[in-house]
């Protein structure tokens, strides 16, 4: 059964995020690796590389789902002065952009042009976009499906639903469409504005492992097509936009989702409303957020170019009690290599409703070598590197719980990258936590080397963790990609003794099924991953599988293994 498990997914190989696009996800949203992102941004991410965003052609919402308002209103003044942007090399010449920028941005946008000679004008086209899954393990079963129906950007048809192994089935849906200077979302959306201290749903990095993570970037509305949208509202969302003034509003029913799924908790309703200006050198806006159990904030925030250096912040007050809540932080570049940044944050506990409120301050530190590597067997962007790699970051906080104690943590990241050659690459993190608190202390060490091709690529790990024991954790994988199909195979040992030393490793997994599992127990895992892109019945098709199987015979006393096998399928017509 397992011989006949590993040959299904060995044939069944396939072209998901790729090294290139899980790269520019942690350059866009500034995870210092792939165990900081999660499942929902993951999923958005990938949603738009399989259907790259026009940049010449979009609505300013659609963009917004990758560019920040600074960004959108460089891009629109370049185009009225120079016409539509028709390549990487281009986009990087854009304010606001540059060659990092640019290169990111590659597998989520599109440079199609309706002025570039010899194409049509633009013309009313349906797409469909459809996911089936499934998964077997120990006798239980998890299933999962999306679909999508869009006439361009002008209105668009999606849900998705799932069930896994341990949990209920969940999803969301929304209808979305647009008219005018107006754009309407009916069903799950996330809502981003400012540096997120009113209003910010859906993921936020917990500890920021690169300097443009420092600040947030809003993206205002933005429909969910997750399978499970953590975080996100349910309810009505509009958006009006005129020149370089954006309004948007929304009322949602938290509960509500929890009610549908679950059939528990009670149905609430919720109000935002935001304004927005922006220009060539920043942005600024003026958000409210009700809710009606729960703070109600107001909030002003900014982003500004002065000179060179990027300043940006956010002042709030919680409506219900006066209690005051402020974010502010520069981003400043110390000529071709280096570049500075800081944040201090106030959120007391009264603001936030949290157990305790948080009073931070973060430095960081990043240096890139002006030395490129040529990738080996790569062509065209993309296919270099930066030589070296610095970042360096501190931040103290106090996070004082009223009326009980005042808490105290440290947090230092140390990361080094290097392209030894052509072929050969390292990546050497050191991250350290100390806090007055619960677990005191926590080190955790880990080396990554890869080596690739092109075609082939192998890619091994160690990871030691310093905490309440020794904790360490070993993978080695290997595989190869191709324009059609690609497979990866990979073997892990562990030895982690106590649940507060475990380790999170991500797990290469079709799109939509993203996992990182906590590592815990002395055992090994094996994987055999990989997919199949095919063109069939007037559409791309994808087919994806993956085969694993968890032991744990290192441990005295015996603890049960299992072995799973997912299997999926999408078509874009």
């Amino acid at each position: 059964m397992m011989l006949k498990t590993l040959f299904i997914g060995f044939l069944l190989a396939a072209l998901v995020p790729d090294e290139g696009v899980l790269r520019a996800v942690l350059f866009l949203t500034g995870a210092a690796d792939v165990e900081q992102l999660d499942e929902t941004t993951l999923e958005r991410f990938e949603a738009i590389a399989a259907r790259p965003i026009r940049l010449n052609g979009a609505s300013r919402r659609v963009l917004a789902e990758i560019l920040t308002p600074y960004q959108i209103a460089a891009l629109d003044d370049y185009r009225h002065r120079y016409g539509d942007v028709l390549s990487v090399a281009e986009l990087a010449l854009v304010d606001g952009f540059g060659k990092e920028m640019a290169e990111a941005l590659s597998p989520f946008v599109s440079f199609a042009s309706s002025r570039a000679a010899g194409l049509p004008a633009d013309s009313l086209r349906l797409t469909h976009s459809a996911v089936l899954r499934g998964g077997l393990s120990a006798g239980r079963t998890a299933w999962g499906g999306k679909y999508r129906l869009s006439a361009d950007d002008r209105c668009e048809l999606a849900f998705a639903a799932r069930k896994s192994f341990t949990e209920s089935p969940a999803g969301t849906a929304y209808l979305h469409t647009q008219w005018h200077e107006w754009d309407f979302v009916l069903g799950d959306f996330n809502a981003r504005f400012g540096q997120g201290i009113a209003l910010w749903s859906g993921f936020y990095l917990s500890q920021a492992g690169d300097l443009s993570a420092f600040c947030r970037r809003p993206g205002g509305i933005v429909p969910t097509w997750s399978y499970a949208g953590t975080g996100s509202h349910r309810g009505f969302a509009a958006t009006w936009q005129r020149g370089r003034v954006q309004l948007s509003g929304f009322a949602s029913a938290p509960g509500l989702k929890e009610r549908w799924e679950k059939r528990k908790g009670s149905v609430t309703a919720d109000f935002a409303a935001n304004a927005q200006m922006y220009g060539l050198k920043g942005q600024g806006s003026l958000t409210c957020y009700h809710c009606v159990e729960g703070p109600s904030r107001l909030s002003i925030d900014f982003r500004h170019m002065l000179g060179p250096a990027d300043l940006f912040g956010e002042a709030a007050l919680n409506l219900r009690d006066g209690t005051p809540a402020a974010v502010a932080g520069t981003l400043c570049p110390l000529g071709e290599s280096f570049r500075l940044g800081g944040r201090v944050s106030a959120l007391p506990s009264a603001f936030t409703g949290r157990k305790n409120g948080e009073y931070a301050m973060l430095l960081g530190m990043e240096y890139l070598d002006g030395q490129y590597v040529v990738l080996k067997g790569k062509e065209g962007f993309g296919s270099s590197v930066r030589k070296n790699a610095l970042f360096f970051s501190v931040e103290g906080s106090l996070l004082p719980v009223p009326g009980v104690e005042r808490r105290r943590q440290f947090r230092g990241l140390l990361r080094w990258q290097r392209q030894l050659s052509p072929a050969w690459g390292l990546d050497f993190r050191l991250s350290q936590r100390n806090r007055n608190y619960d677990m005191p202390n926590r080190t955790d060490i880990r080396l990554d080397a890869a080596w690739s091709d092109a075609l082939w690529t192998a890619k091994g790990r160690l990871n030691a963790v310093l905490g309440r024991g020794f904790a360490s954790l070993a993978y080695l994988e290997a595989g190869r990609t191709g324009p059609q199909a690609f497979f990866w195979l990979r073997g892990t040992l562990f030895r982690i003794d106590d649940w507060d030393d475990r380790i999170y490793c991500y797990e290469r997994d079709a799109p939509g099924a993203f996992s990182i599992p906590a590592y815990y127990g002395r055992g090994l895992a094996m994987s055999l991953y990989g997919g199949w892109k095919i063109r069939w019945l007037g559409g791309k098709w994808k087919l994806y599988a993956r085969a694993s199987a968890l032991a744990y015979p290192l441990m005295k006393e015996k603890k049960p293994g299992k072995a799973e096998l997912k299997l999926q399928v999408a078509a874009d017509f």
